[in-house]
């Protein structure tokens, strides 16, 4: 018989389980409300009670990961400073089927922070991964008023097939988000989005993440890599987008029933800002292999290099009424069947100086802009730094190409590169790397 709940209250005392903690004199003073899975198991909570516990009848408290999130979302404690879910090392893999469910006991991982904010944290991206094994997209976290931070993690194994919609269903196979969200240390790799019949995909985007409106995304030094949708591979967003210190790479626009994908890396529709980041190796089948915008992005000390697709532009597509703004940035080593430019001809290009690209298809005619100019990109490898970065080779034009710090639109000071490594010496290299590597190879660059 599964005891009452004033034994059960004695019993987490005495045994110090695992699945929560106590709130001590010092969380009724503003700390979070913490829960500690301790089962790798897919089983959702028996019940809203502020115990994680997923297993009725047993003495022992046993606390899944959805059990977790389903006693965070509803928890209602004003003492408490939000939510934390500790999440130890470990696989975690989805097996409960139930496709559009949204409170989380069948399907994919539902948050809906009703009441506070709730955070997720691993042990380590290396260490931490939350897989779906096919069976649906891995989170789905729901507009709200308060805010959810995934972090220290690996989100991998989301699946989304089905016919043309209108609703996107399909959409967001790793990641769907339509609220305050952000995401820091984090990896997301291998997620699909396609399509089951013949048609234009709509509705199958955003392989890695799906950002929808009113969603706020912030991505902070993590990885996107090896997803693929119709569009947008990568990232599909038509909500405020911010990434910092990131690595987008090998995503793809792909589709089994189309020819007509696009941006393997980013398809925006909503205002966007990168900085200190890297987009490289995606690819389209069709058009724009890294980023496709619809939207006003601004890219500062950024590195957009080896993105593919069969069309022009293969790095940067920008639509006729959307607005591109460009800072110390490098935009280079275009490829595709087509030999594709690096940049679209339409929209609005502003850049505000000391560019490099190595054709002249991106607009830059400011001071320090470098057009038909090689950059000298080391291979994307693991340079220091949780992220995969392309180093700057002996020789390289990006090398203390502006004097005086490297800043952002907005007025702001970037002291470190992308792995992190200090950038205030007086000169602002160009990209996302801030130094000179010494590969025992030289890259394989394609133009």
């Amino acid at each position: 018989m599964k005891p009452t709940y004033a034994l059960r209250f004695l019993l987490v005392v005495v045994m110090l389980p695992l699945c929560f903690s106590i709130p001590s004199p010092a969380s009724a003073q503003g700390e979070p409300w913490e829960i500690v899975v301790n089962d790798l198991r897919d089983l959702p909570d028996y019940g809203h009670n502020d115990v994680c516990d997923a297993v009725y009848g047993d003495s022992e408290t046993q606390c899944t990961l959805r059990a977790a999130i389903y006693e965070a979302n509803k928890h209602t404690n004003g003492d408490d400073e939000g939510v934390l879910i500790i999440i130890p090392a470990g696989t975690y893999t989805l097996t409960i089927p139930g496709p559009d469910e949204n409170d989380g006991a069948t399907g994919d991982l539902d948050i809906h922070p009703d009441y506070m904010n709730i955070t997720i944290e691993g042990a380590s991206a290396a260490t931490t991964i939350i897989n779906a094994a096919g069976l649906d997209r891995v989170f789905d976290a729901h507009y709200s008023t308060n805010s959810v931070e995934i972090r220290d993690l690996t989100i991998t194994g989301g699946s989304l097939l089905g016919p043309e919609t209108t609703s996107c269903q399909y959409c967001g196979a790793g990641v769907f988000n339509s609220g305050d969200l952000t995401l820091s240390n984090v990896i997301i790799r291998n997620n699909r989005a396609d399509q089951t019949d013949f048609s234009n995909g709509t509705g199958h985007d955003g392989g890695g993440i799906f950002n929808m409106s009113p969603g706020n995304l912030l991505i902070s030094s993590s990885i996107i890599r090896d997803n693929s949708a119709v569009r947008g591979g990568g990232i599909f967003s038509n909500s405020a987008l911010t990434i910092m210190n990131s690595t987008i790479s090998g995503n793809q626009a792909f589709s089994s029933q189309t020819h007509y994908t696009s941006a393997g890396a980013i398809e925006n529709y909503g205002p966007a800002s990168f900085s200190n980041s890297t987009i490289s190796g995606n690819s389209a089948l069709y058009v724009a292999g890294g980023i496709n915008n619809h939207n006003t992005i601004n890219l500062a000390n950024v590195t957009l290099a080896l993105n593919d697709s069969a069309y022009a532009p293969a790095n940067l597509g920008n639509d006729s009424s959307a607005t591109v703004n460009l800072r110390n940035s490098i935009i280079a080593y275009s490829g595709g069947e087509s030999g594709a430019a690096n940049c679209s001809a339409s929209g609005t290009w502003n850049s505000t100086g000391y560019n490099v690209s190595d054709d002249n298809s991106c607009h830059l005619t400011t001071t320090g802009d470098l057009n038909n100019v090689d950059p000298r990109l080391g291979p994307l490898v693991g340079n220091g730094g949780f992220t995969p970065t392309h180093g700057l080779l002996f020789g390289s034009p990006a090398k203390d190409h502006r004097p005086g710090f490297c800043l952002l639109f907005n007025g702001g000071t970037v002291t470190g590169d992308q792995r992190g490594f200090n950038r205030s010496d007086g000169y602002c290299d160009t990209g996302a790397f801030e130094g000179l590597t010494w590969p025992v190879f030289l890259p394989a660059v394609r133009r």
